[in-house]
């Protein structure tokens, strides 16, 4: 009971300041939002966004985009519709730029233009930008699980009344967000969610693959607490970026 206390209280101080008016006081987003963020930098000001996906274009790459990144992303992409237009993007930027362009890159830019790779379907129902909301509970509860020794479940093997679960939906309750167990619970293992579970896997290799605005990131993954620090300083460049391009401000850490 101690340890669940200590995750509670925890929790409460990662959350405060990202929780107003009951909901998160996040930008609204996908992970090729996250990646974009990561992958170029804010303070070189490459990406311009009218509404952060749609209209996401790349200006003057003054970046290297690492071939095992490229290789993840391309990866992705066979799945997922905005991994692909993230892509597509990519290598018209390299291209026309007379930049190099990473193994995997060239070789999605020329099935492309062979024809022979087409832009996955996408869902009757465009999907919610949530990934920061979702991603920041995930990492909430694997930190908690790792850091105060939770399980994630209540029904993970031999796991006790209180989880790491338990913890995380009680803390956002208490600091303004109501939330249930269950909600905290389907992030983690519900199939509708395998989606944006994928995504949250996709962050943490391009995290773990050391990106080049982050030249001091240890190369191996990071553990949850590191992740939790990381994903902090993400929302504060997404809100910079949000910020700069629509005159307004989303949150302040």
């Amino acid at each position: 009971m101690d340890n669940f206390r200590a995750a509670t209280m925890f929790v409460c101080d990662e959350v405060d300041d990202l929780i107003k008016n009951g909901s998160f006081a996040l930008p609204e987003s996908s992970v090729m939002d996250a990646f974009l963020i990561r992958a170029s930098g804010v303070a070189n000001a490459c990406i311009k966004m009218e509404s952060f996906t749609n209209a996401a274009r790349l200006e003057s790459v003054e970046f290297e985009i690492k071939s095992q990144i490229a290789t993840i992303i391309v990866e992705l992409a066979d799945r997922n519709a905005e991994a692909f237009d993230v892509c597509a993007k990519l290598s018209a930027e390299l291209l026309s730029s007379g930049a190099e362009m990473p193994p995997p890159l060239r070789d999605f830019a020329s099935k492309i233009l062979l024809g022979s790779l087409k832009r996955p379907t996408l869902a009757n129902r465009p999907a919610k930008k949530i990934f920061l909301e979702t991603y920041f509970i995930w990492l909430l509860v694997n930190c908690v699980s790792e850091k105060f020794g939770l399980t994630r479940t209540r029904n993970d093997e031999g796991s006790p009344t209180l989880s790491a679960c338990d913890a995380v939906a009680e803390s956002l309750s208490w600091c303004g967000r109501s939330t249930k167990y269950s909600e905290v619970k389907n992030i983690l293992v519900h199939p509708s969610k395998r989606k944006l579970r994928d995504g949250f896997s996709f962050i943490g290799d391009v995290d773990a693959l050391q990106l080049t605005y982050r030249p001091n990131m240890p190369s191996e993954r990071q553990n949850w607490e590191s992740r939790l620090a990381t994903f902090r300083a993400d929302v504060l460049a997404m809100s910079m970026a949000y910020s700069s391009i629509e005159g307004k401000s989303e949150v302040g850490l």
